[in-house]
């Protein structure tokens, strides 16, 4: 059975974009997962899951039913992320980069050196291009834009 088939069309796209919303959720908690190894995870919809999670290599950024707000702790009242309420909006961050938040323990180990940023002077330039339900995915993840 295709994905497109009227039988598992919509659980089908609730499953691509469950799958989506938990990639940024794990890169926003900080874990060091990229859109290929993400991609290995679910083979069956690797294809598929590409084009979502394409992007420019320098440029970390989320695209969530959350504010960064509602992902603090403060803002929930507790630690257990499965408590938050999606919201009807999609909130876009983007970033440079993100250092990493600790070392291996809680009690005080720095940051692994590969997980800091230096300080200094950063910047990043960006597209944005609305997307359509009638644009082809597959084929604007292959688009490379000259940004000079």
């Amino acid at each position: 059975m295709s994905p497109s088939s009227p039988q598992n069309g919509a659980e089908h796209e609730e499953r691509i974009s469950a799958l989506v919303n938990e990639f940024f959720e794990r890169r926003q908690a900080g874990e060091n997962v990229t859109p290929e190894s993400f991609a290995a995870e679910h083979p069956d919809l690797a294809e598929e899951l590409r084009p979502y999670l394409a992007g420019l290599p320098l440029i970390e950024f989320s695209a969530l039913h959350y504010t960064i707000e509602d992902l603090t702790q403060v803002r929930r009242g507790t630690m257990h992320t499965t408590d938050l309420v999606e919201r009807d909006l999609v909130a876009l961050n983007l970033d440079y980069r993100q250092m990493g938040v600790g070392g291996d323990n809680s009690w005080g180990a720095r940051t692994h050196e590969e997980y800091t940023l230096p300080a200094g002077e950063y910047g990043y330039r960006f597209r944005l291009r609305p997307i359509t339900r009638d644009d082809n995915l597959m084929a604007l993840s292959k688009v490379r834009y000259d940004l000079d």
